[in-house]
């Protein structure tokens, strides 16, 4: 198995595409960027397309962290946010997110492509 390390026009342009409709999605409902990204991502791969599912894992999650400025400035946490949820949130979260990177290196993109 051989890993591409350039990208070809297809996959800026599906993966821009992705982003772009996922953020799209996630102005509309607040949530679902990953959904809609991926979702997208898979409606293209069935009719033929042949990428790399973890590269589009990493790329929905650079947009989805270029985006989170904007949208904690338009939430305003500061002013809205309760105290007790983001004391549970925020190092549940610390602690899942290094877990999943683990996880994810012994866990067959088969099996996640399966769940999504």
């Amino acid at each position: 198995m051989s890993i591409q390390l350039t990208a070809t026009a297809a996959d800026i342009g599906l993966l821009s595409t992705c982003a772009f409709l996922g953020t799209i999605g996630a102005s509309l409902t607040g949530f679902g960027q990953a959904i809609i990204f991926l979702f997208v991502w898979q409606i293209v791969e069935l009719a033929g397309y042949n990428g790399d599912f973890k590269s589009a894992v990493f790329i929905q999650a650079l947009s989805l962290f270029s985006m989170q400025p904007l949208v904690l400035y338009k939430a305003k946490p500061w002013k809205n946010a309760h105290r007790r949820v983001l004391y549970l949130f925020v190092p549940i979260t610390l602690v899942s997110t290094p877990i999943g990177q683990l996880v994810s290196e012994d866990v067959p993109t088969n099996i996640v492509q399966a769940v999504a």
